[in-house]
């Protein structure tokens, strides 16, 4: 085998084992999701790990000129203009949260950290164009920020690990989900997300030795 059917292999094997762990990922959230729609109350598992679902109560809203925010991702981009290929290259990524806590079954549940996933969200983008000084203009350096975000709720899902009796953070294989559905739906998203992962890994592990063993 050459270096670069090396690489590509290698490239290939890195990508489908990130999938089937996202997949697994999104089966895992899916789990805690539903066993908190079919039951009140759900207490956290052997591992910490919980889904819970209640009123948001907003301390401090996020706010960027488009209103009240609970989360927002900010990326901020500059459009290179080259010979070959040109296009908009980030310059910088930044994810907010409002402060705010979750009424659930009668307690006050506390979001430690950032979402690693935000479902149902929307997204904008203002763009930023230098004109006239110092010949900047007309596409040269174009700036554009992009925000992608989620408006505040009445009511939130939220699935992670139990920080403390009050505080629900990041878990280090479900991650830190949150989402305005409600914990049926929620499931259902994560479910579609699993399974259509888990068939493109399949798909293509299929593929892969239908063409290994065709050369053979």
């Amino acid at each position: 085998m050459g270096f670069l059917p090396l690489v590509l292999l290698l490239v290939g094997i890195g990508a489908l084992s990130w999938l089937a762990w996202v997949s697994l990922q999104s089966l895992l959230q899916a789990r805690l999701l539903y066993r908190l729609a079919r039951l009140e109350g759900v207490e956290p598992d052997a591992f910490g790990r919980q889904a819970v679902h209640g009123r948001v109560r907003v301390g401090r809203a996020l706010q960027k000129g488009f209103g009240d925010l609970l989360w927002c991702r900010t990326v901020k981009q500059v459009y290179q203009r080259r010979r070959k290929n040109s296009g908009w290259s980030t310059v910088s990524t930044e994810d907010e949260i409002a402060s705010f806590t979750l009424e659930a079954d009668g307690a006050e549940i506390v979001v430690a950290g950032h979402p690693t996933e935000v479902q149902a969200t929307a997204s904008r983008t203002d763009t930023h164009e230098r004109s006239g000084l110092f010949g900047w203009g007309h596409g040269h350096g174009d700036r554009r920020t992009v925000y992608t975000y989620l408006a505040v709720p009445r009511s939130a899902t939220l699935v992670g690990r139990r920080v403390s009796a009050t505080t629900l953070g990041q878990d280090n294989k479900l991650g830190l989900l949150l989402s305005p559905h409600q914990p049926g739906q929620a499931a259902s998203i994560e479910l579609g997300k699993g399974v259509a992962g888990l068939v493109l890994v399949t798909a293509a592990l299929v593929i892969g030795l239908v063409i290994y063993y065709g050369r053979i």
